[in-house]
């Protein structure tokens, strides 16, 4: 039978932001872009920043793009992109996520990626809402070092908030029942001399994104729900999985490739047909690589879905402001979480 968990967490997934980590670790070495406005380089590095209450707005001819170079080649094993705070719908614009090559100075797409849906997307690049979009990526080729948004259609004018690629880390199994709920409305509060409390407000909701923050609407974003109320108090839960296999919990080989690292007498790990690690310091399935590593321990904001249920009133923004990870058992850890969601 199924159980509605009003706001409290079952299943966590997690979606870094590669382009986030990439900016924020020195792995980016610049923008590219050609619209129809005046762009700037600061208005594309805002993409990358996880807080689509900030937008830049674009205007785009058919094949007009923005891109972002990256520093290293890598086998790309990308399998989400996000768009957030966006009015695709209102502007007819049609966007693909795509990579991209610098040849003779000219920009080469060669290769689409392929995309499905997850939240309000289709695989032409359509939206049915304005307000966030969310999909699969597949189809992404071992040799590219930059990735883009390009239009495909007519073009026309458009905001955007935030662009996300990047892999999601999905628990492998539900977190405790023993999780926590609460509603920061950002006020202090003291007393006065004679005895009244005095309270100062200095934020009760998540910041707007054109619309509310993952409200999906067909109408324009100004003149969004201005007769109805939004939701508001932001949310912190705290989360732990009991038990979990070590291999998702941490990383089986921290280094960046496998020289110098055998297996050890008694141990488990996963290896190619060489012997070498699987995984290294980029291509892991535990926690601290997929989801510590790259928001740098909670520095960094990072999407989460709270059930696996992909209703808007499921999704967050978040900064892990504690974590720990203990082993209470052979080849078993606990793994504790605070997930604050950001104004």
């Amino acid at each position: 039978m199924a159980i509605a968990n009003y706001q409290l967490p079952t299943k966590l997934t997690f979606y870094p932001s590669y382009l986030q980590y990439a900016y924020a670790a020195g792995l980016m070495k610049g923008v590219d872009f050609q619209t129809q406005n005046e762009t700037t380089e600061e208005d594309i590095y805002k993409l990358v920043v996880v807080d689509p209450s900030t937008t830049s707005k674009f205007e785009f001819s058919e094949n007009d793009f923005i891109g972002f170079g990256l520093r290293y080649t890598k086998i790309w094993n990308f399998d989400f992109g996000m768009i957030l705070g966006h009015d695709l719908l209102e502007s007819n614009m049609f966007l693909k996520p795509s990579m991209y090559n610098i040849e003779d100075n000219e920009i080469v797409f060669d290769q689409e990626i392929d995309t499905t849906t997850i939240v309000n997307w289709t695989g032409m690049g359509m939206v049915n809402y304005n307000g966030w979009s969310a999909f699969n990526v597949s189809n992404l080729p071992d040799d590219k070092r930059n990735i883009g948004l390009n239009c495909t259609n007519d073009g026309g004018t458009v905001n955007i908030g935030t662009y996300i690629i990047g892999k999601k880390w999905e628990a492998p199994q539900n977190i405790d029942l023993q999780t926590s709920l609460s509603y920061n409305y950002g006020y202090k509060q003291k007393k006065s001399i004679g005895g009244k409390t005095l309270s100062q407000m200095n934020y009760y909701k998540q910041s707007k994104w054109l619309l509310d923050a993952w409200e999906l609407d067909d109408s324009e974003s100004d003149k969004r729900h201005r007769e109805t109320e939004s939701r508001n108090g932001l949310r912190t839960w705290t989360a732990t999985w009991s038990f979990l296999q070590d291999k998702y919990g941490m990383p089986q080989n921290s280094m960046q490739n496998s020289n110098g690292w055998s297996v050890d007498s008694g141990s488990e790990y996963s290896t190619g047909a060489d012997g070498t690690s699987l995984y290294n310091s980029s291509e892991g399935i535990d926690f601290y690589t997929s989801v510590i590593k790259t928001t740098m321990g909670g520095h960094l904001p990072v999407v989460i879905r709270i059930s696996e249920s992909n209703n808007p009133d499921q999704w967050a923004i978040v900064r892990i402001k504690k974590y720990s990870i203990s082993q209470k058992s052979p080849k078993f850890v606990d793994i504790k979480l605070t997930l604050e969601e950001q104004v």
